[in-house]
């Protein structure tokens, strides 16, 4: 079971990495992406027949993850740029280009680690029935 649900909580982190930094790119904007990822919480609490309790809970968790994704995707832009002009000087800074690619690493980093830390909180607010559920579903995802 331990090692199920290390994987559900890489492959989680990963999935929400991922959406973070290239969900705005295309279909529609933050907008969307809010849509997106609330139709798929509320998907998952349908599932299991979340309490009224355990919605409000897991939403509450969803929606800081979003804000905080958002507020991280929208520094993006600016690195790119800050890296752009890095990269199109005679003399790039390395020092500085270092500084900015590990402050990014440190920040995806810390997001990850909250990410990790709010899926364990669900973890926490749904029973163990409910976990046996979620987990037949995420090993059946993972075959596909």
């Amino acid at each position: 079971m331990k090692k199920i649900l290390s994987t559900a909580l890489v492959l989680a982190v990963f999935a929400v990495g991922t959406l973070t930094l290239t969900a705005f790119r295309h279909h529609g904007g933050p907008a969307h992406f809010d849509k997106f990822v609330s139709h798929r919480v509320d998907d998952m609490l349908d599932d299991v027949k979340a309490t009224d309790a355990q919605r409000q809970q897991i939403t509450a968790i969803k929606d800081k993850l979003v804000a905080d994704g958002k507020a991280l995707r929208a520094t993006h832009a600016d690195l790119r740029k800050e890296l752009l002009a890095q990269w199109q000087s005679d003399q790039p800074d390395a020092t500085r280009v270092h500084a900015l690619v590990d402050g990014r690493a440190d920040a995806m980093r810390g997001f990850a680690d909250e990410v990790t830390d709010a899926l364990l909180q669900v973890h926490g607010i749904l029973t163990p029935d409910q976990r046996a559920q979620l987990t037949k579903k995420m090993q059946r995802h993972m075959e596909e």
